[in-house]
């Protein structure tokens, strides 16, 4: 039980103190972790921390969800091409692009095709 309540003690020391627990894991885990995000997500963590502003640019994996929802489907080209262009020469183990499709009849099928339309040059 004194076990527990150190371990509490010393994770509200932390949270006070402003310890960066994450931050603190190897580059390399980071980026493990990283991987498994969506791109879109992936890029957004440039804004937590100083470190995190060039950790995006290495991660091995580029995952594109549901282009379609992105304001029209030249933004989802145009967030994939300069994703290309700024991230590190680190070679890619994953590459996914895919879209939540469902069988309903308000689903606009048109924007989704042109959407991966503007893909394929990287596929």
């Amino acid at each position: 039980m004194s076990e527990r309540l150190n371990d509490e003690k010393n994770m509200g020391t932390a949270v006070d103190g402003g310890e960066d627990r994450i931050g603190a894991l190897p580059g390399d885990l980071l980026r493990y972790l990283m991987s498994f995000l969506p791109s879109r997500d992936v890029v957004r963590t440039c804004v937590l921390a100083k470190r995190s502003r060039t950790l995006w640019k290495s991660v091995p994996a580029l995952r594109v969800y549901d282009p379609e929802s992105y304001d029209c489907a030249h933004g989802a080209s145009t967030f994939v091409d300069e994703l290309i262009r700024l991230r590190s020469p680190t070679p890619l183990n994953v590459c996914d692009f895919s879209s939540d499709v469902d069988d309903d009849a308000n689903y606009d099928f048109d924007r989704a095709d042109e959407a991966f339309r503007c893909m394929e040059p990287w596929i």
